[in-house]
C-alpha cells in the first residue's frame, strides 16, 4: 500500500521546454516571486477541504511565500492539456465557496 504524507512539498516546476502549449513552456505553474510551497489535496464535488489520505481528486489547494505576504492558489490536473500525466495547471475559475477562509 502507498502512503502519501499530506500536505507535501510544491516545487512549482517549470513546463517542458516541448509543452504543447507554448505560452506555458519553460514558465512556472505560479507566476511570480514563489518559496516554501506546501500542497494540499482537496475533495471533489460539494464539499471542499483538505483530505489528508491518499484518496484525493485532482485539485490541489497550494500555499505559499511571496514577497514576504502568504498565498494561497488553487491548482489541478489537466490531461485534455496533453501535457506530461504530472502537469499542474492554475485554476482561473474559483467556486466562491471553494475555499471559504483566508490562508494566514
Amino acid at each position: 500500500m502507498l502512503l502519501l504524507l499530506q500536505p507535501k512539498p510544491f516545487n512549482n516546476e517549470p513546463y517542458a521546454a516541448d509543452h504543447p502549449d507554448a505560452a506555458l513552456r519553460g514558465k512556472p505553474v505560479i507566476p511570480g516571486p514563489y518559496k516554501n510551497g506546501k500542497e494540499y489535496p482537496v475533495k471533489q464535488g460539494d464539499k471542499a477541504g483538505w483530505v489528508g489520505s491518499s484518496k484525493v481528486g485532482v485539485g490541489r489547494v497550494v500555499t505559499y511565500d511571496s514577497d514576504g505576504k502568504k498565498k494561497w492558489s488553487v491548482i489541478a490536473h489537466d490531461n485534455s492539456r496533453k501535457g506530461g500525466k504530472h502537469d499542474h495547471y492554475l485554476a482561473t475559475k474559483v467556486p466562491r465557496n471553494f475555499f471559504d477562509a483566508d490562508y494566514e
